[in-house]
C-alpha cells in the first residue's frame, strides 16, 4: 500500500468519508484537500489498491464473514465495504484522466450483480472523466437500472464528459419524467449542462416537485432560476412556494421568482 508523509492510502482515503446519516463527525474539508493531494502525489501507484477496494467480494469473503458473525466468542469488527468503496471512488477524482488505466476494471464492476458494487464503480468512471467513447455508453446504460440511487449516480457524472455526453440526452430526459427526486434533479442538472437547448424541457418536472416537502426544492428551484423568462410557466409554484413556511425556501424562491420575472414585487421582509 502506498504511503505519503507516513500515512497509508487508506488511512488518506478515510478522511474523504462523508457519513450523510448524521451518526459520526464528517472531516473538515481541509483535511479532505489535504487527503486529496496525498492521492495525487502518489499518483499511479494509488490506483491498484483503489481498484481492489472497490472489487466485489469473493463468495469465500461473505461465507467466511456470515460464518464468524453467527460465533459469539470471539467478536470481529470488519470495515464496512461499502464506505471502503464509496471512499475509493471519490479518491479517482483526484487523479482524474491519470487514473485511466482503471477503467477496464471499473467497467466490468459497473456491470456487477450487486448495485453496492455498481455504484461506487460508476461514480469513480465519471470522476476519472476519460476515454468517453467507453464510458458514456456504460453510464447512458445505468441510466435504466432497477435501483433509484445508480440512475442518480449515473445521471450526476455524465455531466463530465460535457458534448460527448450528449448521446444520453433522451435517457436523462426519461430520468427527468419518471425517475425517483434525487435522479429527477441529476438528470435535469446535467441536461442543463450538456445540452442547454433542451433545459426548458425539464421544467413541468422540476415544477412539480416543489411546495410538496421534498428535500430537493431549492436545487429545483435554483434550476428554473436560471432559465430565466423561459421558466414563466412554473410561475404559480413558485409564487406558493415564496410563502413556504421553510426559511431557506422561501428565500430561494423569491431569488428565482425575480430571475424569471424581474419586475415581480418581491418582499424580503419575512
Amino acid at each position: 500500500e502506498p504511503v505519503y508523509e507516513g500515512r497509508a492510502l487508506s488511512e488518506w482515503l478515510d478522511d474523504l468519508y462523508i457519513d450523510f446519516s448524521g451518526a459520526s463527525p464528517n472531516p473538515l474539508e481541509d483535511d479532505r484537500a489535504c487527503a486529496k493531494n496525498a492521492i495525487r502525489e502518489m499518483g499511479e501507484d494509488a490506483i491498484p489498491m483503489m481498484v481492489k477496494m472497490l472489487k466485489p467480494e469473493s463468495r469465500f469473503e461473505s461465507w467466511a464473514k456470515a460464518l464468524v458473525a453467527k460465533q459469539s466468542l470471539v467478536k470481529f469488527n470488519f470495515d464496512s465495504k461499502d464506505e471502503r468503496r464509496y471512499c475509493a471512488a471519490i479518491g479517482f477524482e483526484a487523479l482524474g484522466p491519470r487514473a485511466k488505466s482503471a477503467i477496464p476494471e471499473l467497467v466490468n464492476y459497473a456491470e456487477d450483480a450487486n448495485p453496492r458494487v455498481r455504484q461506487p464503480a460508476l461514480l469513480a468512471l465519471g470522476l476519472i472523466g476519460a476515454e468517453a467513447e467507453v464510458v458514456v455508453p456504460v453510464l447512458q446504460k445505468a441510466l435504466g437500472d432497477p435501483v433509484a440511487s445508480i440512475q442518480g449516480t449515473s445521471a450526476a457524472v455524465l455531466r463530465f464528459f460535457g458534448e460527448s455526453a450528449r448521446v444520453a440526452a433522451p435517457e436523462l430526459m426519461k430520468c427527468v419524467n419518471g425517475g425517483d427526486r434525487y435522479a429527477k434533479i441529476k438528470a435535469a442538472e446535467t441536461i442543463a449542462i450538456i445540452a442547454p437547448e433542451l433545459a426548458t424541457n425539464t421544467i413541468p418536472a422540476l415544477a412539480a416537485m416543489l411546495n410538496v416537502g421534498q428535500p430537493f426544492e431549492p436545487s429545483a428551484l435554483r434550476l428554473l432560476g436560471s432559465m430565466g423568462p423561459a421558466a414563466r410557466a412554473a410561475l404559480p409554484q413558485i409564487r406558493i412556494a415564496c410563502e413556504s413556511k421553510t426559511g431557506f425556501i422561501r428565500r430561494q424562491a423569491r431569488e428565482t421568482l425575480k430571475e424569471i420575472d424581474p419586475e415581480a414585487k418581491v418582499s424580503w421582509d419575512t
